[in-house]
């Protein structure tokens, strides 16, 4: 990950419904905080089919839901498709800390799927390029690895979402629903020797949207430290998340 000489701040949503094994074919749509498509279709050949994709994408939060339903068919399989992702570019500094260190992220993540009949579903999760989930997302939380930056100097910050219900030919009629959604709800940053800075007022996070992701998301306080052995180790007696209104919960 490097530094970039200008900065990279979108917002990107795809929603999709279509059928065609090699090549194909329907109708994608594109927007950037939010896309949706419904459709569907019926004859002989394609059968009878509809379906729906929705995306949403925020600055640190996105989301995409794919459903499809085939009540009958006969060649060709059917899909409903959904993509968010957000880019930002986002810069830690702090007085005494220069150089390389690290940020590892904590995501929250919720998922929900069901398939029937001859339906199928799949979903993948990245930030950066570190895959998070692949198949399906699971609820709960999930941290990254550690991420190098280098303290003073932007970084980016991307994270993607797909989604895809499917049905398959061969005259089954089939069922899928895929709905998923990622937010970043923690961070914590790290010196180059790999020791956590404490307390987070040692630091500062900016980015380039103008999104305060520090304050959006985590406030940690109330630290002691252990000296047992002569090894100063911290030890977390509160933490939450805060809410985006800045009550914390």
């Amino acid at each position: 990950m490097t530094a970039s000489s200008q900065a990279t701040v979108a917002l990107t949503t795809s929603a999709g419904v279509g059928w065609g094994n090699l090549h194909p074919n329907g109708t994608t749509v594109t927007g950037t905080s939010s896309a949706s498509f419904t459709d569907g279709f019926s004859d002989e050949i394609q059968g009878t089919y509809s379906g729906i994709a929705s995306a949403t994408s925020a600055f640190g939060s996105i989301s995409a839901t794919a459903h499809g339903t085939l009540a009958s068919g006969v060649l060709l399989q059917h899909f409903a498709s959904a993509n968010a992702r957000f880019e930002d570019e986002m810069t830690i500094a702090g007085a005494g800390l220069s150089g390389s260190g690290f940020v590892v992220f904590t995501l929250t993540l919720t998922g929900s799927s069901a398939v029937s009949g001859n339906g199928g579903i799949e979903a993948n999760l990245s930030l950066n390029s570190g895959s998070l989930a692949t198949s399906i997302v699971p609820s709960g939380t999930v941290t990254t690895v550690m991420i190098p930056i280098t303290f003073g100097t932007s970084f980016d910050l991307q994270m993607q979402l797909s989604v895809n219900s499917s049905t398959s030919f061969g005259g089954q009629s089939g069922d899928s629903n895929n709905a998923s959604s990622a937010t970043i709800t923690g961070m914590e940053v790290f010196d180059p020797t790999g020791t956590l800075v404490i307390p987070p007022t040692q630091y500062t996070v900016s980015a380039a949207s103008g999104t305060d992701y520090k304050a959006r998301f985590t406030v940690i306080a109330d630290y002691t430290v252990n000296t047992a052995g002569g090894v100063m180790t911290p030890t977390f007696q509160k933490s939450g998340r805060v809410s985006q209104d800045g009550v914390a919960e």
